[in-house]
């Protein structure tokens, strides 16, 4: 292992965290005290800025920053560099931050404004506001930490060395498979870290069931919620906007777009199976699972980086007796599923905790049973949230470069897989 690549790894990790951190907490501290209709707005794009494949955003900047880019004239770095892969990670990772600290700031108590109606701007931040979303920005800020310590694709495009890209180049350069592995060890143990630090439950905060008046807060906040809006409006302009207006308006898009069809079709065809595959079994394996005991552990499969799990499986089935398995497309779905079961078993166990068991006893009360009661009170509770995590699932495979990337057999790569 290179304690340089480690360090370089490290480095990236505290930046992108810290400026994921103060774009998401200010732009949850400009929602928070807007109106509901901006609120979903909002996270709506979040939820965009998070589904964008991170080759998106990278040609985006490269086109804009890179050597023959268009404001190149006019900056004076190179996003080849440190910098560059900070800057393009943190537009990326901000809506963890952002989503942690707006769903506790949305339950505000408004009597906890009006016990102190002198408290204001950056007093009102650092003596209440803070203090309540501390907890959830902390777990965001250690799981946008471990996500960008195990982030492996716009480092490698970006020509940044660190650990996660160096696993995949021992092996691809060396066939030290084994190596590779080891070398990427450190990388589980900041995931395993992470999982022990979320086991900590946040500090209860009072709520009640109306929210608190957008405009009363940003009232209080004053200077500081204008200055968070600015920030807000950059992070979503600059992070999901402007990748999707660029690829929209670049020529190239239109001008190859029928020699990108014919080049990438066959990894489309691909890409839809392996996502389709995937999302359909996680969905039913998180079903089995989702009353077993220590299935937190599985997360510990979606944090370490995925070319990682994918050199793991290569190591454990590189037998004759496997030779089938190895050789064909069942090896890279395994993985695709083992890395997002815990994404399953969580989305049922959310969906199964919103169920209101009122309704089944009523329903039983009234002679519903078995498949019927199945049917006709809960699948209406479940069908939403399963469909919502069916969805995620299906995104995140789709856009996998790395689980797949030592396991597609030849002829059988996906379109990120093409497009890397």
């Amino acid at each position: 292992m290179s304690w340089r690549l480690l360090q370089n790894s490290l480095l990236l990790g505290l930046l992108t965290t810290a400026l994921a951190g103060v774009l998401g907490l200010l732009t949850a501290m400009a929602v928070a005290g807007s109106r509901r209709g901006l609120r979903r707005l909002a996270l709506a794009l979040a939820g965009v800025n998070l589904a964008l494949p991170p080759f998106l955003l990278t040609n985006c900047w490269m086109a804009l920053l890179g050597h023959n880019g268009l404001l190149r004239p006019w900056f004076p770095g190179t996003i080849y560099s440190l910098g560059g892969a900070v800057w393009i990670l943190a537009l990326w990772f901000w809506p963890f931050t952002f989503v942690g600290a707006l769903t506790v700031w949305s339950r505000l108590d408004r009597s906890l404004l009006d016990a102190e109606p002198a408290l204001r701007g950056w007093a009102l931040f650092r003596h209440l506001l803070w203090p309540m979303a501390a907890p959830s920005v902390l777990a965001a800020a250690a799981l946008t930490f471990v996500l960008v310590l195990n982030q492996f694709t716009i480092p490698a495009l970006l020509q940044v060395r660190v650990l996660a890209a160096e696993v995949w180049l021992r092996f691809n350069a060396d066939l030290d498979a084994a190596g590779a592995f080891v070398a990427g060890l450190p990388l589980v143990a900041a995931a395993g870290l992470l999982l022990l630090l979320l086991r900590r439950r946040p500090l209860p905060w009072p709520a009640v069931e109306d929210e608190t008046t957008p405009g009363l807060l940003r009232n209080r906040l004053g200077t500081v919620w204008r200055v968070a809006a600015g920030i807000a409006g950059l992070s979503v302009a600059l992070g999901c906007v402007l990748p999707l207006v660029h690829l929209l308006l670049e020529g190239t898009t239109w001008r190859q777009w029928e020699a990108a069809w014919a080049t990438g079709r066959a990894g489309l065809t691909a890409s839809l199976a392996y996502a389709g595959v995937t999302a359909a079994a996680v969905l039913a394996l998180g079903a089995a699972l989702r009353r077993c005991p220590g299935g937190g552990v599985l997360w510990l499969l979606f944090l370490i980086p995925g070319v990682l799990l994918g050199l793991g499986l290569l190591l454990a089935f590189n037998r004759p007796v496997w030779f089938w398995l190895s050789r064909g497309v069942a090896l890279a779905a395994i993985a695709l599923v083992l890395r997002y079961l815990a994404v399953g078993r969580a989305g049922w166990r959310l969906a199964v905790g919103r169920c209101d068991p009122a309704l089944a006893d009523a329903a039983r009360l009234e002679g519903a049973t078995g498949w019927r009661l199945w049917f006709r009170v809960h699948w209406p509770q479940l069908a939403r949230p399963l469909a919502a995590t069916a969805y995620v699932v299906w995104l995140l495979s789709l856009w996998d470069v790395e689980t797949v990337l030592l396991l597609a057999a030849p002829g059988g790569e996906t379109l990120p897989m093409v497009i890397f």
